[in-house]
């Protein structure tokens, strides 16, 4: 099986047929987010990330498990001299996921 993400913000499964035959090409909506999702992972969840600052992960039937928001969490703050916080821009779109052999680790990037 593997996920495959689409411009209107669905996410696909996909599954092939065994080799033996006894089952068919199945093929579903896992998930639908409200960002393109070019960077796409399957691990122990599914994690989607995009142009949005956000990370998102969804179990393989689709029920969404944790979402990461890098506008709002403040997890991109940096200070300038005066000790103001100020958002940093430099975080750019997530175009690559990969998790790690044991599925619990993922790492997105841009």
């Amino acid at each position: 099986s593997f996920v495959s993400g689409h411009a209107d913000g669905c996410i696909y499964r996909y599954t092939f047929p065994e080799m033996d035959g006894r089952s068919r090409p199945v093929q579903g909506t896992v998930a639908q987010v409200d960002f393109v999702p070019y960077a796409l992972g399957w691990g122990e969840h599914i994690a989607a990330a995009g142009s949005s600052k956000q990370v998102v992960f969804f179990t393989p039937q689709g029920s969404r498990v944790q979402e990461i928001d890098y506008n709002t969490d403040g997890l991109l703050a940096d200070h300038d001299d005066d000790g103001k916080t100020n958002a940093n821009e430099q975080l750019r779109d997530f175009t690559v996921a990969a998790f790690n052999p044991s599925g619990r680790t993922v790492v997105v990037g841009n």
